[in-house]
């Protein structure tokens, strides 16, 4: 058996900015050993590149400035990726299943085979149908993961794995054992704070089972900011950035919208699958550095557990990361971290 490596580098592709994480595994230690958040090039929708050899000009750059890097895990927006439990015969070999599954890809996603790229991973017994086992599906557009490997290929970097930025995350609650004793019907949730727009994961069993795109971002409280203190968007940034309890009433109103929106789309799931409980909410992305908004949550969502899953929570953290980064740096790199400990695991 092939020995893992003790070191991985994860690199995270946003809209706006690259984040790259690189990860070291000492015993059952993990130790964040280099760290980078560098502004995007070039325009991107919808998590894809409108000039690719912009973007892959830009990760060249990014991962100079990172120190270089000659092999990562990469990852696609989850919004660019659907799953589907889908029950199957238990008696079906993989070849079988394979076969069965690439038949039936129209039927189980609004594509055909030719444009998507599968994977499946069975998951436990039908209780729906005797005999049967749920497989797990997925399917990932090609287009995203083709125009990540151009990018790579541009910037010199050899890609390990395409994965998709959900279950990056999810690698880092595995090292924390968080579904040791979750049932089908326990479930958590992952909601990343992005800059304009933000998303709602619900994961039962260790595999995210719902996606909801939540319109409102960290760049609303930057927009708070200046509207409440008089000052330009540039000084509410760094005000916002500045950790400042002066900003309070403001982390308020943001929680407040934001939780408007948050509440609807969980209100959608919950009312389709009652049987169902959920027991956390995990916050990620830059905006997740203030201890505020934990607490803004907790109280607006009420009898839910909120938790920062943040690199500093994980992680031993490098003295040269902190003297590079600053805290909503650091939080912004969860996604990357995951992704580079998905090869440590």
């Amino acid at each position: 058996m092939a020995k893992k490596p003790g070191v991985c580098i994860g690199i995270d592709i946003g809209s706006y900015s690259i984040k790259i994480a690189e990860v070291q595994k000492k015993g059952k230690d993990y130790i964040l050993t280099r760290g980078l958040v560098f502004n995007c090039e070039g325009n991107w929708k919808d998590g894809l590149p409108m000039e690719v050899d912009v973007a892959g000009i830009s990760l060249n750059k990014a991962i100079a400035a990172f120190g270089g890097a000659k092999e990562a895990t990469m990852a696609i927006p989850t919004s660019a990726a659907m799953v589907r439990s889908v029950p199957m015969e238990s008696k079906l070999k993989t070849d079988e299943l394979w076969k069965t599954i690439e038949a039936n890809v129209s039927q189980y996603f609004p594509f055909s085979a030719e444009e998507v790229f599968i994977d499946f991973i069975p998951i436990k017994p039908s209780i729906t149908i005797e005999d049967h086992t749920d497989i797990l599906i997925v399917a990932a557009q090609k287009e995203f993961v083709n125009q990540r490997e151009i990018c790579a290929d541009i910037a010199g970097v050899k890609v390990n794995a395409v994965d998709i930025n959900i279950y990056g995350l999810l690698d880092l609650l595995h090292i924390q054992d968080t579904f040791s004793n979750m049932s089908d019907y326990d479930a958590i949730m992952i909601f990343d704070i992005g800059l304009f727009q933000s998303s709602l994961n619900v994961v039962t069993g260790d595999q995210s089972v719902y996606v909801r795109e939540v319109p409102i971002g960290g760049e609303r409280l930057t927009q708070i900011i200046s509207d409440k203190k008089g000052v330009s968007l540039a000084d509410a940034e760094k005000l916002k950035l500045s950790q400042s309890g002066d900003i309070d009433e403001c982390i308020e109103q943001f929680v407040s919208e934001m939780n408007m929106q948050l509440q609807s789309a969980i209100d959608v799931y919950i009312s389709n699958n009652p049987q169902i409980t959920s027991h956390a909410m995990y916050i990620v992305g830059a905006t997740a550095c203030y201890q505020e908004i934990e607490n803004a949550f907790k109280s607006q969502l009420g009898g839910i557990d909120v938790i920062s899953l943040t690199p500093e929570a994980l992680f031993d953290i490098d003295a040269k990361v902190y003297s590079k980064l600053n805290d909503a740096s650091i939080h912004s790199l969860t996604t990357a971290a995951g992704l580079a400990v998905r090869g440590l695991l």
